[in-house]
Order: structure tokens, then C-alpha cells, then sequence
């Protein structure tokens, strides 16, 4: 959205208003109807990879930042908690949201549809957390079902949300044991898959944290299989719509600079991190503070990051979910870290 700060001329011809005024940035301002600068952005409070988005909304550190440079513009920032990465995705294909914290998975489809759609153009502006070699994933069992296997799963059903890193995490585990035809897979978020559980219609449900701490915390889940079997990273990526972004350069610089901040907050102050966590997502503080072990803040890319988005591109395209596209090339926009 191109945006422009307005302020009166007088001309010659009756009519005269025509507004525009160059910013020191070469950033143009165009104030809403209610005289504001809205930018939106979607998050999800329910994924830990992306519990950047939370420090940077709670501490303000966007707008205080905008407001250090612009001090004479008044700015709107919405932020969005949503369920999953696909209505994020939705959001910024309809021009809705201008930036989005989600999953690799969605990640890559945020590409694929920039490549896609003439209207739409993406770019990934930097990653949030990542669970290190299969951190935070993990497959569960209800307490009392017997299983202690994962061979006990043969002939079993087992949730997961279909093309998702949980979901390929799943089919690692279940090839590496020989299992892929040997359980059924059935396509559910988690809160479903939990009440499916305790109701007894599936055995098993793969999650991503912080679900398997806050159901294991109250013993009313255990544990299987942790993810870090598989030694697939999982990471977070934080996409921006690249037409806004090249329109708002010096907004997306200030709002990178946000996310370094954020990421240096939850490595130097855990405790404060913890607090701010729970209180903006509603999870206990004790299940945060185990979750946030696991996860490494670095928002560049590496060559480790890269090829596992590049795996999974691969495993969304064995999927049928995407076609062919130069994904390389959509990785490069990136900072790489020396």
C-alpha cells in the first residue's frame, strides 16, 4: 500500500487539492480516511517458532520505533492472531495483511503463490525461532492407551495437520520404522485431535510446541516419539507482501529491526520473555519456559535453513500441493549470516 503524508498547496485552478510530499526516506505516506497509517500483520500466538511476533507486539517495539522516525504521522498497526498459516496466507493474497509470521510449510506456499498470482508478489523477510534438529515436534498418546511404541501404532489412527512440519515429521518416523502403510493418517488440527483422543476415535496425534507441553503438563498426554528422531529442523519464516515492502522501504527496515530486537529480547531476558509469552497466548508460564529452551532466535538465513526449505518444498510438491517454481531463487532475498 502506497502511503503518502499530506499537506495543502494553493493552485491556480479552483479545484486545488493534490497532496504529496517527499519524505527524507523516499517513503510516501497515504494516511486512511481517520487520518492513521494502518499496517496489519497476522500471527499465531499457538505456534512457539513464532513467538517473536508476541515480544515485538507486547514491548511496541514497531511502532515506537515508526514513531522515533515519523513522529508526525500517527500509525495504526493491527495485529492478528489466527489459527494457522493458511488463513495468514489467505489474508496476505487478498492484501489484507502486509506482513505474516508462520510455519516453513506455509512459508513455502506464500512463495508459491507470489510465483503464482500476478496480483501478489512475496517475499521472506527473515526467520523467527527454530526448533533445532526436530525440536518442539512430537507425536502423543493419551495416558492410559497402552501404547508404548511406536510399533504399537500398526493399525492405529493418528492425527496431524496435513502439510504441515509435523505432518512430514510424521511420515519420517513412520518410513524410518517401516509403519508408512501400516497406520492411518487422518487431517485435524490439534485442539480437535485432543478431544478425538480423549473420546477414544484416533490413538495418537502429532503436534508441534508449545501443544505437547500444555497436554503433558497435567499428565493428561505422554509422549511417544519426540520429533528430534527425524534431525529435521523446523523453523518459522516471517513473509511481507514484496509489493508493499519495495512501496514502504523504510517501514520494512524499521520493522526488520523489529525483529532483531525481539529475538535479542527472548535470548538476554528468558524470565521477562516468559511473562510476556503467557500473557499475550495464554499459556501456562511453566510450559513457555520449557518450550523456549528449544528454540534458537537468528532471523538470517543459513545454508541449514535453506535446505530445509528446500526439503520442504520438495515434500509439499510430492504432496501435489504446489507445482514447479523457483524456489532458489525466493530463498535469496534473505540476509545470510557471515
Amino acid at each position: 500500500m502506497r502511503e503518502k503524508h499530506a499537506r495543502k498547496h494553493k493552485f491556480i485552478s479552483i479545484c486545488a487539492i493534490l497532496i504529496m510530499v517527499t519524505l527524507a526516506a523516499s517513503v510516501f505516506i497515504t494516511p486512511s480516511s481517520n487520518g492513521k497509517v494502518t499496517i496489519n500483520i497476522g500471527y499465531q500466538s499457538i505456534t512457539a517458532q513464532t513467538w517473536g511476533a508476541l515480544i515485538i507486539k507486547q514491548q511496541q517495539l514497531f511502532e515506537r520505533k515508526l514513531k522515533v522516525r515519523y513522529p508526525y504521522i500517527d500509525f495504526n498497526i493491527q495485529w492478528h492472531d489466527e489459527v494457522s498459516g493458511s488463513v495468514i496466507n489467505n489474508n496476505m493474497l487478498a492484501h489484507k495483511y502486509q506482513i505474516g509470521y508462520m510455519g516453513d510449510m506455509p512459508s513455502i506456499i506464500n512463495l508459491y503463490n507470489g510465483y503464482l498470482h500476478e496480483e501478489y508478489n512475496s517475499r521472506l523477510l527473515a526467520i523467527d525461532g527454530k526448533g533445532l534438529g526436530g525440536k518442539n515436534q512430537s507425536i502423543l498418546v493419551s495416558q492410559d492407551s497402552g501404547i508404548n511404541d511406536i510399533h504399537d501404532l500398526v493399525g492405529r489412527t493418528v492425527s496431524v495437520p496435513i502439510a504441515s512440519s509435523t505432518h512430514k515429521m510424521l511420515l519420517d518416523i513412520l518410513s524410518q520404522n517401516d509403519l508408512l502403510d501400516k497406520v492411518e493418517i487422518i487431517n485435524q488440527d490439534i485442539p480437535t485431535a485432543y478431544n478425538m483422543i480423549t473420546t477414544g476415535k484416533i490413538q495418537a496425534l502429532a503436534a508441534w510446541e508449545p501443544y505437547p507441553s500444555y497436554l503433558m503438563q497435567n499428565d493428561q498426554m505422554i509422549k511417544l516419539i519426540d520429533g528430534e528422531v527425524t534431525g529435521n529442523d523446523y523453523l518459522a519464516g516471517i513473509m511481507i507482501d514484496d509489493d508493499w515492502a519495495k512501496t514502504n522501504s523504510e517501514y520494512t527496515s524499521i520493522f526488520l529491526s523489529s525483529i532483531k530486537e525481539s529475538h535479542e529480547f527472548l535470548r538476554n531476558y528468558p524470565d521477562e520473555s516468559v511473562k510476556i509469552i503467557s500473557q499475550e497466548s495464554g499459556f501456562p508460564p511453566e510450559v513457555i519456559a520449557n518450550v523456549l529452551k528449544n528454540i534458537d532466535w537468528e532471523m538470517e538465513m543459513t545454508s541449514s535453513n535453506r535446505d530445509t526449505l528446500k526439503k520442504n518444498y520438495q515434500f509439499l510438491y510430492e504432496l501435489g500441493l504446489l507445482k514447479d517454481f523457483p524456489v532458489e531463487a525466493y530463498l535469496n532475498t534473505v540476509k545470510e549470516k557471515n
